[in-house]
């Protein structure tokens, strides 16, 4: 059971290249968006302004420098995704994403957050997984990787939700849709909602029910287009009540990729596509030619024609 699980051929291997040219782009935007600012954030003499980060702290800390070294750094970054959705040298190309997303976005927690985390995750298996060979017989095992590393992010973001009372009572998702910080471009007012504060305790029930349902619903196959479609919508949300694009495009990538793509059937080609003839259509062919019935392949001559 435990080796049909773990390699089953069944499953479509599709979602490499996805998973592989979805992280890519996305870094790539994410290093595109950052490049005019670069200077502005993290300071024109170092990947990280020595002031800023001292801010607060009696100790000094240790920062790479050297003049336009950062910016080399972000454009570096940029040739690697570019090399990664492109599928040329893979592994190196995403060994040296991964090691330059470190410096530039999680060097210190005031400049990094979730997606940061989950995007350094995304490049630790595009070292590891094989993909630049979807038909290698690892495929499998390294999607099951995945599907369990996305279980545990959801049980565990949901049952942190359910022991405090703030998602409970929806006091947390209100604030979180009032946060002057986490706006989007295309935001809706909700203030309509203030005189039912029931609805947005409601809401918040359906977030942790979703979470710490995902690691049983996500496996059936009756409950897994359902589970799939309300997690998408609910990043779909997130995307746009709260601003957070990468974030939530990163993990509809995920689960694109995991729960998706690979229990997709890839089509048949044509000579196994068996198409069925009606009976009618028999009779008619039966009625037209006589010799059809009776399992000889041509009639024999009369004497009397010859």
């Amino acid at each position: 059971m435990i080796q049909r699980f773990l390699f089953n051929t069944l499953l479509h291997a599709g979602w490499l290249p996805v998973f592989r040219c979805g992280i890519a782009v996305l870094l790539l935007l994410t290093g595109l968006q950052l490049w005019p600012d670069f200077d502005l954030l993290y300071g024109p003499d170092s990947i990280l302004d020595h002031r800023l980060l001292q801010l607060g702290e009696n100790r000094p800390l240790a920062i790479v420098t050297g003049g336009p070294i950062g910016r080399w750094h972000l454009a570096a970054y940029l040739v690697c995704c570019a090399l990664l959705a492109l599928g040329i040298a893979t592994r190196m190309a995403a060994l040296g994403l991964w090691l330059i997303h470190q410096w530039l976005f999680m060097a210190h927690p005031a400049f990094s957050y979730g997606f940061d985390y989950l995007a350094c995750s995304a490049l630790f298996y595009c070292v590891w997984f094989p993909m630049g060979n979807p038909a290698s017989h690892w495929a499998t095992p390294c999607l099951r990787v995945l599907q369990l590393h996305l279980c545990l992010i959801y049980f565990f973001g949901g049952l942190d939700k359910i022991l405090g009372p703030t998602w409970r009572n929806g006091e947390a998702l209100w604030k979180a849709l009032h946060l002057p910080e986490l706006t989007g471009a295309l935001r809706p007012d909700v203030a309509f909602l203030e005189p039912y504060p029931e609805v947005v305790a409601v809401l918040g029930w359906g977030v942790i029910l979703l979470e710490i349902g995902y690691p049983l619903c996500i496996w059936l196959h009756a409950t897994r287009r359902i589970w799939l479609g309300s997690i998408i919508a609910m990043h779909a949300g997130i995307a746009v009540f709260l601003g957070l694009y990468h974030f939530s495009a990163l993990m509809i990538l995920f689960n694109v990729s995991a729960f998706l793509l690979p229990y997709r059937r890839p089509p048949l080609p044509l000579e196994q596509i068996a198409i069925p003839i009606p009976k009618s259509a028999t009779a008619l062919s039966r009625r037209a030619d006589p010799s059809a019935g009776n399992g000889s392949t041509a009639s024999k001559p009369n004497a009397q024609h010859v």
